[in-house]
């Protein structure tokens, strides 16, 4: 199902298109409390349970931060510029491909 008729509707509305961003809410992979990541323009969720808080990228898991110890846990080892603007978003890191890769 589209949301928009038209690139330039794409463009212009993508960002705070209620049903969109409902959407990403509704996609997560996880069961928990879930939030738009700020600064993902909407395609990013973090999912809160009671041991971690996961990063989901689109509908991709990307990792899971333990809220004990903060310790991270990979669960996609690929690269995507968009996916790490998000990593970095949620650690708190400025991470470049090689980094993440190693981690």
């Amino acid at each position: 199902m589209a949301y928009f008729e038209s690139i330039a509707d794409y463009r212009s509305g993508w960002m705070t298109e209620t049903p969109k961003k409902a959407e990403v809410i509704a996609n997560a992979a996880v069961t928990g409390t879930v939030r738009l990541l700020g600064g993902s323009n909407n395609r990013a969720v973090t999912i809160e349970t009671e041991k971690e808080i996961f990063l989901q990228s689109y509908d991709t898991l990307i990792l899971a931060k333990d809220k004990a110890t903060g310790e991270i846990r990979k669960l996609w080892n690929e690269y995507s510029k968009t996916t790490l603007k998000h990593i970095n978003l949620f650690l708190g890191t400025n991470y470049n491909k090689k980094e993440w890769l190693a981690l």
